[in-house]
């Protein structure tokens, strides 16, 4: 993965107010291990570890914000 890219991503999560921090895992999409979804049924936060899920290209965001 091109780290400029990764950089990119992080910035976004920065700015997201689902971002949450965890002393054991550090900065997260929600809580860690708890999608949650929208009323519409869309996925809101996925739960996942960010400094990970950035690093992977085929990984997105739930949210579509990259």
């Amino acid at each position: 993965m091109n780290n400029d890219l990764y950089l990119e991503r992080g910035k976004i999560c920065l700015s997201c107010p689902e971002l949450r921090e965890s002393k054991l895992f550090g900065k997260t999409c929600g809580d860690f291990g708890k999608p949650t979804k929208f009323e519409n049924g869309d996925r809101k936060t996925c739960g996942c570890i960010l400094y990970l899920k950035a690093r992977m290209k085929e990984q997105k965001c739930p949210q579509n914000k990259w």
